[in-house]
């Protein structure tokens, strides 16, 4: 049987913020059409870890490669161009840009397909906009409507529409259904299947444990910059993961 090669890869990697180590040596694979669930608390580490894969933060050591690629040193254009894509934790300062409409954020990501580089044709970006919003179920009155203006479980499917349209093919999601209704939210956990069973890869981090084993085909727990455990959801208890996220004593 031959073995699967990563679409992602994570070796070791170390970073530090103000003095403090963040990030201990942490690594692991994901592979095609995978959910990979990342279980924490506040302040664990979980962010960091994308914010490090994205290249928004420089880590200090490790390694990070794409599809057998190493990247030195990952930067949200180089990753971008790989078909990584990043919902981040506060998608109202970091994901949106809520004065502007539906329309301009769900084709944020992806002007090279909706101009040549100087012009833009309205015809293709209102079609690939108009496209999402149906795909995704987004509520709103019309493409000119303020982001702002929706319901936070609308802008998250904005967020995530806008990496759709740049045709990822790894996700990360940050605390994808904070601050959203309960409706909302398994509308999001149904879209996360549906990604990965298209092929899309996806990390889904939550401070919600439920969640995180209810969606994801595999879960790695992080605590205190350490990824202390791995397991199939089907195998992992919620006692079992909360107990391992609240542990004082990691080595």
């Amino acid at each position: 049987m031959t073995e699967k090669t990563p679409v992602l890869k994570l070796q070791e990697i170390n970073k530090s913020f103000s003095g403090v180590q963040v990030l201990h040596d942490v690594s692991f694979d994901l592979y095609e059409g995978e959910v990979l669930g990342i279980a924490g608390l506040l302040g664990s580490g979980r962010t960091e870890i994308l914010r490090s894969i994205f290249g928004l933060d420089h880590f200090d050591s490790g390694s990070i490669s794409i599809n057998g690629e190493d990247i030195s040193h990952p930067t949200p254009t180089a990753m971008k161009a790989r078909g990584i894509g990043l919902t981040p934790e506060d998608r109202k300062a970091q994901g949106l840009i809520l004065v502007m409409n539906v329309g301009d954020n769900l084709t944020l990501s992806c002007m090279e397909r909706v101009s040549n580089h100087q012009i833009i044709f309205p015809q293709k970006k209102r079609q690939l906009a108009e496209e999402m919003v149906d795909a995704l179920d987004i509520q709103t009155p019309s493409l000119e409507v303020k982001t702002r203006s929706l319901s936070g479980g609308n802008q998250q499917k904005v967020v995530i529409g806008k990496w759709l349209n740049s045709q990822v093919k790894i996700l990360m999601m940050d605390e994808p259904t904070r601050g959203i209704d309960i409706h909302a939210k398994e509308q999001v956990y149904k879209l996360v299947r549906d990604l990965a069973e298209s092929g899309i890869s996806v990390i889904f981090v939550s401070s919600e444990i439920e969640e995180v084993l209810a969606v994801s085909d595999r879960v790695l727990v992080i605590n205190q910059g350490r990824i202390i455990a791995e397991m199939p959801s089907y195998e992992a208890e919620l006692e079992q993961v909360l107990a391992l996220t609240m542990k004082e004593e990691v080595v």
